[in-house]
């Protein structure tokens, strides 16, 4: 008789089950992969990503350097690199070049809010090196000629690899992301109130007890972008996607998405995205 399901052990904790729900749950989109050749000496100096990067190489051995961590990365292994972490990297002495693929892309919440931050910088070993080697050289070719199967093929591969290093590491509930629950509540009034024009900066701040001072400071860091620049990125990622989707009238899709006239919302999409939303409609569609 087979065991039933309180009884077997607990293989995954709760961090982790969750960060696997944010992998296959949310967006992850694929920004470029590509096969880079490089000489000796090289090396790339302190820098940060604005998405995570993932970094294999093909033929050479890598150091790569963090604030206080150091890897040696050789081909058969991988790192991953979450957004904003900076860093810097080096071809290990001795080698003459360094052949390397390296994967950029997004895992991001409906609020574009990365995902990441549960994952701690980690080099891991890849389980088939020979067939991971072959998907990211075939993901290459596919972004450079079919970026829409590219982009379904690409976030296959990424959550393989991510989800395996979920299951490997022990994750515990100090990498979860560390936001200010008055910011969240913020944002799921935007989200909810994303058709009102009156909605302000000074309101969302007292409607969750801070003075817009504070509010400003706190949504910064946490968000890296400023409540009024990101309330109307909001707007405009939402008025994307019903040009994209939906056959609403311009005039209502600038209502629906909360500026106070379709003259307004034709001004600060031409300037965002040099077009008109009838344009857009109408022609090669952007990325949300």
């Amino acid at each position: 008789m087979g065991e039933t399901n309180t009884k077997l052990p607990k293989f995954l904790n709760a961090v982790q089950r969750a960060s696997l729900r944010d992998l296959f749950h949310h967006d992850v989109t694929i920004r470029s992969c590509l096969y880079w050749r490089n000489r000796a000496p090289w090396g790339v100096a302190w820098r940060t990503c604005g998405d995570t990067f993932l970094l294999f190489p093909v033929d050479g051995r890598v150091r790569v350097q963090l604030k206080n961590r150091s890897f040696l990365i050789s081909p058969g292994t991988f790192l991953i690199l979450p957004e904003q972490t900076p860093h810097s990297l080096e071809l290990i002495k001795g080698h003459k070049h360094l052949h390397q693929i390296a994967l950029h892309f997004h895992l991001q919440d409906r609020w574009k809010r990365s995902l990441l931050s549960r994952y701690p910088a980690v080099s891991g070993k890849l389980n088939d090196p020979e067939e991971t080697m072959r998907a990211l050289s075939e993901l290459t070719c596919l972004l450079g000629h079919d970026r829409e199967t590219g982009q379904a093929f690409g976030t296959a591969l990424v959550q393989s690899l991510l989800a395996s290093q979920l299951r490997k590491h022990a994750l515990t509930s100090e990498n979860l992301p560390k936001g200010d629950q008055r910011i969240s509540r913020a944002l799921q009034r935007m989200e909810r109130e994303l058709s009102s024009p009156n909605l302000s900066v000074e309101e969302l701040a007292y409607s969750v007890g801070l003075s817009p001072v504070q509010f400003r400071k706190l949504f910064l860091r946490d968000m890296r972008e400023g409540p009024k620049q990101f309330l109307q990125g909001l707007r405009m990622r939402h008025a994307l996607w019903l040009l994209r989707h939906t056959d609403a009238a311009v005039k209502d899709v600038a209502a629906q998405c909360g500026f106070a006239s379709d003259h307004y919302f034709h001004l600060a999409f031409h300037q965002k995205h040099g077009q008109t939303p009838s344009q857009y409609r109408s022609g090669p569609q952007l990325e949300i």
